[in-house]
């Protein structure tokens, strides 16, 4: 199942929580990682009726936010009652990842984001100003790969909320 990897890969990194929420258009997943990198405890599918997300990056994802937090509570209160913070991966065509390729790049992220978000200015279908950017950078002088992911931030502040009026903390 393409979903659990996602989770395995998330768990794996002892810095993420070890609750994981994945909204999709019909289905919302939550998983538990457990003590040992890339193994998960506990998982829980819950169905979601149609109608309740459609998701995007032009207009409003989620179209009934009372279905959404209930199926979110559902979720994840099946696998992490008790715990409050969450990765919460939201539907693959909410974001667009990008690859871009520098000569250089500054080490420190507070240099080196607003060069990531000018060259994406001109790539992404929507603002890249108004837009959640994560990035991840390889090489070194001469030759810098980035893999950059964005989303807008009021798609992404649409997701939040579900889980955050479901009792958790998304990150």
């Amino acid at each position: 199942m393409k979903t659990m990897s996602i989770f395995s890969r998330l768990m794996q990194e002892s810095r993420r929580p070890r609750l994981a929420c994945e909204v999709t258009s019909t289905a919302v997943v939550a998983a538990r990682g457990g003590d040992e990198a890339g193994v998960i405890e506990a998982a829980n599918p819950v169905e979601l009726r149609p109608g309740v997300v459609a998701p995007g990056w032009k207009e409003t994802n989620v179209l009934d936010g009372g279905g959404l937090t209930n199926a979110v509570r559902q979720a994840l209160g099946g696998v992490g009652p008790g715990e409050k913070f969450v990765t919460l991966i939201v539907p693959d065509s909410v974001v667009r990842v990008l690859t871009l390729d520098f000569d250089t790049l500054p080490d420190r992220e507070k240099d080196a984001l607003p060069i990531v978000r000018f060259r994406l200015r001109k790539l992404l279908p929507f603002d890249a100003d108004t837009a959640a950017i994560s990035y991840q950078s390889s090489g070194s002088k001469g030759e810098v790969n980035v893999v950059a992911a964005a989303v807008p931030l009021t798609i992404r502040a649409e997701y939040e909320q579900a889980v955050r009026n479901a009792g958790y903390e998304p990150g």
